[in-house]
């Protein structure tokens, strides 16, 4: 299952994986210290991507990831979160939501 959602991307192998549930890719490019550690931090918090189909589902993610300190980053469909998986140039590192923006090439907001 690991092999093929590297080769796929994980939020669509994923969606494969889970048929019919609302599926949202989100806190998988952090890891636990810098979740643990960053949170709230003052300044400018870290950004999370997240990648989903379901507008509603994203919406409730975007409150998780703001409840949780963070600042919700929308990378697109399901289908870009190949763009936040490990291996990516974003994969748990820590950045600004712009920084984040700039290094997948989103527009900034």
């Amino acid at each position: 299952m690991a092999e093929q959602a590297r080769r796929e991307g994980t939020g669509v192998a994923s969606a494969r994986f889970f048929p019919g549930v609302r599926l949202v890719r989100a806190f998988n490019a952090i890891n636990y210290m810098d979740l643990r550690n960053d949170a709230h931090r003052s300044g400018e918090p870290v950004a999370i991507p997240i990648a989903a189909d379901d507008r509603q589902a994203i919406t409730v993610v975007s409150r998780l990831v703001r409840a949780a300190g963070f600042a919700p980053v929308l990378v697109g469909p399901l289908s870009t979160a190949k763009r936040f998986d490990v291996g990516s140039p974003v994969y748990v590192k820590p950045m600004s939501a712009s920084r984040l923006r700039a290094a997948l090439g989103l527009p900034a907001q």
